[in-house]
């Protein structure tokens, strides 16, 4: 019932929520363990988790890579320190993110 556990509740939600909205179909994984959060971008390949993770950088969001096919881009969030409206402003960037590679994806007909 504490701070962390409620805020990985909230990443976990938010997670599924995207998935089956605005980016439907461009999640297929969420996982999570305490802070450690992780989700499967697109088809889960190690081109498609790079993608996502240079267009977060971009944003100023740090995340990594983990697993192995399928993939995942793991975040590390600092949740003792975070808010509810901290965690939002990341899912504003997540989702601007995996928004962008899959209108990038479309694109280069992939």
């Amino acid at each position: 019932d504490g701070k962390v556990e409620k805020l990985s509740g909230y990443f976990v939600d938010h997670l599924k929520k995207l998935s089956t909205g605005s980016c439907s179909g461009l999640i297929q994984e969420v996982r999570a363990i305490g802070g450690m959060i992780a989700f499967s971008p697109f088809a889960g390949t190690m081109e498609d988790v790079k993608k996502v993770l240079l267009k977060l950088f971009d944003l100023g969001l740090v995340a990594f890579s983990c697993g192995h096919g399928p993939y995942f881009v793991r975040l590390l969030p600092p949740l003792g320190a975070m808010t509810v409206g901290d965690v939002d402003q990341v899912f504003a960037l997540i989702e601007k993110s995996l928004l962008d590679v899959s209108k990038d994806k479309v694109k280069e007909g992939l």
